[in-house]
């Protein structure tokens, strides 16, 4: 091989380990995004069952007033 041609395929051989390092990278990247997410709808899912805890309780208690509680909507958020 001369000398040229050893060049040229050096650099396209840096030229694909640039592109699958930048794949890379941002599979990874990815994934710490979606890892957050999870994290995110966790919190929510938790916060959400907090809440339906709470109104069936106060549900209960026949000496509050009840307008607007319905702990069904809540069921059905919390259960997608």
């Amino acid at each position: 091989m001369d000398p040229l041609s050893i060049v040229v395929s050096s650099i396209a051989l840096a030229e694909t380990a640039k592109k699958a390092a930048n794949l890379l990278r941002d599979c990874l990247g990815a994934r710490a995004n979606t890892q957050s997410l999870d994290k995110e709808v966790s919190e929510t899912e938790r916060v959400l069952q907090d809440a339906k805890a709470v109104l069936e309780k106060r549900s209960s208690h026949k000496q509050l007033p009840q307008d607007g509680i319905s702990t069904s909507k809540i069921q059905t958020v919390t259960r997608r």
